[in-house]
């Protein structure tokens, strides 16, 4: 730690604050401590010290741990809290935990006090950048949203049924509305609503099938026009081109643009009256020439020579206006499209680069392979995420007595997946601090989820959760215990050719299940060279082979039998290339993440 870090320590026996002030020393980092006893010196050193972390007995005479609690977390609402009490239980710790403390050490085992002090400051950085990064991702937001707003044409985006969720300030002010909102929710090709078709127009047939063609075939949708009517009453003819939305080559809506052209349809009408008045002009000449055919042979002739010369100068300027308009109706139409393909290639760009910025924050919460491989030197995790961002995850974690390893699958995958994901690490982080028992954890990360969604049996309330599977290892003993949320262990004993499956909980994480649910947790006894593995379904569930079927967990268990006589490196890599051949061109379905661990 670069920086000093600001201890306030509320406390009232004297020699516990020596002892505890002792160790604090020895802990190879920069602090100012601040010892208080009473609740007005604790607030004054609180609002005027720049405190970084507080440490806090749970019952003092004249002043409730709990209460101070309350007003940090009022205060500062990040800021690490730390009880460090000698009569604390386990009920009144989770409720603590609960209420937003950080951490919490026993002062018969303050030998976890320096660990859990670096612990929260680091978390508490962690913390920081993570708002660093939400700012930095609303601000790039915002300035996409400024750029479509500044052209003159109009824009819009929709879902993958064609309902509108976006549109900038020009697409209202073409239809006569005074803000963009008024559009969000309509039908794409709705235009009877939006401002109505004119009687005569069969284009909105025409739209919503071509819709259909983009959406089913992946199509562009091309220069289309009609013409409708404004709110105010007033009409105008626009011209629609658009494009599918594609992510990871699957449609979720389509973009496009909207150009008012009725500019250009009145010059196509004034040139369609000039071309009558031509007709009309010629009509005249030939009754003309008519009435002076009776008057004599000589002048009939020059009559009739004179009208074929007419007929044919009004041909020529006929063509010449046509191939004149028909230059400049091409010559408008190839700046638009080049104009709107720029356009939607920087939006492209911004919202790609928006979700690698997303991808960054998401592997830094994961842990470091490396820091695995360290405390397990026999084990792999495979993890390949089907898009940028993953809502598969795998945590880590490491005591004085065990190793824990984690295995999870949240709903969905992507950008919505890789939120959950960030949520999940965060509370088995502050799970793991609290007990050591998997059913435990389990258990508390359910409850930290469902109060971090505000998930309750409204039917309003969201049902995101995940499936899981947690494995605290003993490795001096070899004493592995396990619990599942929906996914299973595999244990495959040296020398053996079945497997003995061990089956979790039958409910997720979160979503419907009930806030107290309990999760089953199993003892195992591991002998050397016997392997275990926890996996999510994305591996099974992968389409491919010859026939273009899905894998299945029979065959995937199939495989990690076939392959007990490799290394736990070239296991990975073996699963690795399997499953590229079995894919083969077809496209990834889901997340994969696969953890193999060999004692």
């Amino acid at each position: 730690m670069d920086k000093k870090i600001r201890i306030l320590h509320l406390e009232d026996s004297l020699r516990d604050s020596e002892l505890i002030h002792s160790l604090i020393e020895s802990g190879e980092f920069g602090y100012d401590y601040f010892l208080t006893d009473n609740e007005k010196d604790f607030l004054y050193i609180l609002e005027n010290e720049n405190i970084d972390i507080i440490l806090s007995d749970y019952n003092l005479p004249d002043y409730n741990g709990n209460e101070a609690l309350k007003v940090a977390r009022e205060k500062y609402s990040h800021m690490p809290f730390i009880f460090v009490s000698g009569a604390m239980g386990e009920d009144a710790a989770i409720n603590a935990m609960l209420n937003g403390a950080t951490d919490y050490v026993l002062k018969n085992k303050l030998e976890r006090l320096v660990p859990a002090i670096k612990r929260a400051m680091h978390e508490h950085v962690l913390e920081i950048k993570r708002k660093q990064a939400e700012v930095a991702l609303r601000e790039s937001e915002r300035k996409y949203k400024d750029l479509i707003n500044e052209v003159n044409d109009g824009y819009f985006v929709t879902n993958v049924h064609g309902i509108i969720t976006f549109a900038n300030i020009s697409l209202a002010k073409i239809f006569g509305f005074t803000a963009p909102e008024e559009l969000i929710g309509h039908f794409f090709t709705e235009f009877n609503e939006i401002g109505k078709l004119q009687p005569s127009q069969p284009a909105s047939m025409e739209v919503t099938y071509t819709f259909k063609k983009i959406i089913e075939n992946k199509k562009k949708l091309d220069g289309i026009e009609m013409e409708v009517l404004r709110v105010d009453g007033n009409s105008v003819h626009i011209e629609i081109n658009a494009v599918p939305v594609l992510e990871e080559g699957k449609i979720t809506g389509m973009q496009g643009v909207i150009h008012n052209i009725t500019e250009r349809k009145q010059a196509e009408i004034n040139l369609k009256e000039k071309n009558e008045q031509i007709e009309a002009q010629n009509e005249k000449y030939i009754i003309i020439n008519r009435e002076l055919a009776f008057q004599n042979e000589e002048k009939i002739q020059r009559a009739a020579e004179l009208f074929i010369a007419n007929k044919e100068l009004a041909f020529q300027n006929e063509e010449k206006e046509k191939r004149a308009a028909e230059l400049i109706i091409a010559n408008i139409l190839k700046a638009t499209e080049e104009k709107y393909k720029h356009l939607i290639e920087e939006k492209n760009l911004v919202i790609t680069d928006s979700i690698n910025y997303a991808k960054r924050i998401q592997q830094a919460k994961l842990p470091r392979k490396e820091e695995i491989y360290a405390s397990l030197p026999q084990s792999f995790v495979l993890f390949k995420p089907k898009d940028i961002v993953s809502g598969d995850f795998y945590f880590f974690h490491k005591n004085n007595q065990s190793v824990f390893i984690v295995a999870a699958d949240c709903t969905g995958h992507g950008v919505p997946g890789s939120l959950m994901s960030m949520i999940g690490s965060e509370k088995l982080t502050d799970a793991v601090s609290i007990s050591t028992d998997t059913s435990e954890i389990l258990k508390y990360l359910n409850k930290g989820i469902k109060n971090s969604l505000h998930q309750s049996d409204s039917i309003e309330s969201t049902r995101d959760g995940m499936d899981i599977a947690i494995c605290s290892i003993d490795t001096k003993n070899r004493i592995l215990k396990y619990a599942g949320a929906n996914i299973p262990l595999w244990l495959i004993r040296k020398g053996k050719t079945e497997v003995e499956e061990i089956k979790g909980t039958k409910e997720a994480i979160g979503g419907f299940t009930e806030d107290n649910q309990h999760f089953d947790s199993h003892n195992l006894k591991l002998l050397p060279g016997d392997s275990f593995y926890i996996s999510t379904d994305g591996y099974a569930d992968q389409f491919g082979g010859e026939k273009g079927k899905k894998l299945m967990k029979k065959k995937f268990i199939e495989i990690l039998l076939d392959i007990q006589d490799k290394s736990m490196q070239e296991q990975e890599k073996h699963l690795d290339n399997f499953f590229e051949n079995w894919k083969a061109e077809t496209e990834q379905v889901d997340d994969i993440l696969v953890i193999g661990v060999r004692l």
